[in-house]
């Protein structure tokens, strides 16, 4: 009897590119483009950037792909309105294997001849995404669950050598290094990685002394062997640098002195994010800092404030369905909070603080910096207690919907309580600031 032919693979293609502002969209379509306005909060700056897509199979609608700047994307089934992969910061991710290689090889295919304006890579997603309520399992989704061996960041026996265990893992991991096979140590990094840490667990934050010894062994090997990536969805950093620091082979920066926090001594940059995220309670954090000595205090203040430390200015989705989005609730609430939190601090350092505000004024990077605006203003009102901002923040006012753009930053409450406090025509300076020129 004959052998069955192995099934073919999912071929996908790009096609019909157009606006969905202006283009006639069916119901569903237009369902699913009402909901991205209302999940992310797109303004009109961010609707002049989107791109909607066919997604084709054999000829026929499969899917419908949404792009926006930034590197965000959103892709739903045809005629469903809930998302089953997305982007954000250039990185899609779905969690059917075959959806992510098809997609690739459709993007790499025809992206540049329907001139689509963003850049994409495509994995598969740490979790599963939960499919629709009642529904069936998508295509690929059933096998993936059947068999997690096949789905990246599980370890199979390629990875994981006869014995078993992390030390085993590691030698392996470094022998295809040395035997110079980079994308197998990529994958066996990858795998190790997943095996080691929780996957979409990122707050708060871990602490060194969390780490197991298996952890801890894990991230020096990813470090040594330059494959540290994605860490920051496993509660730690996806900067080397920050890594590095992190585990104490770089030197300790400002943010690293510690402080108390109801029974823990924990650093200034954990207590910081704890707070954004809902794990600390900021006046336990302001207590604990105003113990800190001034210098040391101050120091860290300004390294979180100008993003020098761990990411701890970077929101990021704790889903893989959130994937994309930057104004998901927990989102919004994580910038309000460490705004609110850092203008306090700023207040009770008193005159340095006011001095190293106004500081944040200078400086400001090339692109994004969106944070250290608002922290410098929001700590300048502080400062003023009901009297008129000073001028000198005003500066900022300028294009600043390119800095909000550059870092996703999406806080409606902090930038409505910054236009009450302003003179009327101030804060015009800074609502027409924060508003994009039309077409872009």
């Amino acid at each position: 009897m004959a052998a069955a032919k192995p099934k073919s693979k999912l071929s996908l293609s790009l096609a019909n590119v157009r606006d969905p502002r202006r283009a006639k969209l069916s119901p569903a379509e237009k369902k699913q483009w009402r909901g991205l306005i209302a999940q992310e909060g797109l303004d009109d700056g961010d609707e002049d950037s989107v791109q909607l897509v066919d997604v084709l199979e054999g000829g026929a609608v499969r899917y419908q792909l949404y792009l926006w700047s930034f590197g965000s994307a959103a892709l739903f089934p045809a005629g469903k309105t809930k998302p089953v992969g997305g982007a954000v910061q250039h990185t899609f991710r779905a969690n059917d294997l075959e959806l992510c290689a098809a997609l690739a090889a459709a993007w790499k295919a025809s992206a540049k001849k329907l001139r689509l304006r963003e850049a994409l890579r495509f994995e598969l997603a740490k979790e599963p995404l939960p499919h629709e309520p009642g529904s069936e399992p998508r295509r690929g989704e059933r096998r993936s669950m059947a068999a997690p061996s096949r789905r990246r960041g599980v370890a199979t026996a390629t990875t994981q050598p006869a014995g078993g265990g992390v030390a085993h893992a590691i030698a392996a991991l470094r022998s295809l290094v040395t035997a110079g096979k980079g994308r197998e140590a990529s994958r066996a990094a990858d795998a190790l990685r997943d095996e080691t840490f929780t996957a979409w667990r990122l707050y708060p934050k871990l602490l060194v002394d969390d780490l197991s010894a298996d952890q801890r062994a894990v991230l020096e090997v990813l470090l040594d062997l330059e494959l540290a990536r994605d860490l920051a969805n496993c509660g730690l950093f996806n900067r080397d640098a920050h890594l590095a620091r992190f585990l104490g082979r770089s030197r300790p920066g400002p943010s690293d002195v510690t402080l108390e926090v109801g029974e823990r001594t924990v650093p200034v940059w954990w207590a910081v994010s704890a707070v954004g995220s809902g794990h600390a309670r900021p006046d336990e954090v302001l207590k604990g800092w105003k113990k800190v000595p001034t210098v040391a205090a101050l120091a860290a203040w300004t390294e979180i404030a100008r993003d020098g430390a761990y990411d701890v200015l970077t929101v990021r989705a704790t889903s893989m369905k959130d994937a994309g989005f930057s104004s998901k609730p927990y989102m919004v609430d994580y910038r309000t909070r460490v705004v609110s939190l850092l203008a306090d601090v700023s207040l009770a350092l008193g005159a340095e603080g006011e001095k190293a505000a106004r500081a944040l004024t200078t400086r400001l990077p090339s692109w994004g910096g969106a944070w250290q605006v608002f922290v410098a203003i929001a700590s300048g009102l502080r400062h003023a207690n009901g009297a008129p901002l000073d001028t000198a923040y005003d500066k900022t006012f300028a294009k600043l919907w390119e800095r909000v753009g550059g870092d996703s930053f999406h806080a409606p409450a902090l930038a409505t309580a910054i236009e009450e406090a302003l003179p009327r025509e101030r804060a015009k300076a800074f609502v027409a600031g924060l508003t994009p020129p039309r077409g872009r």
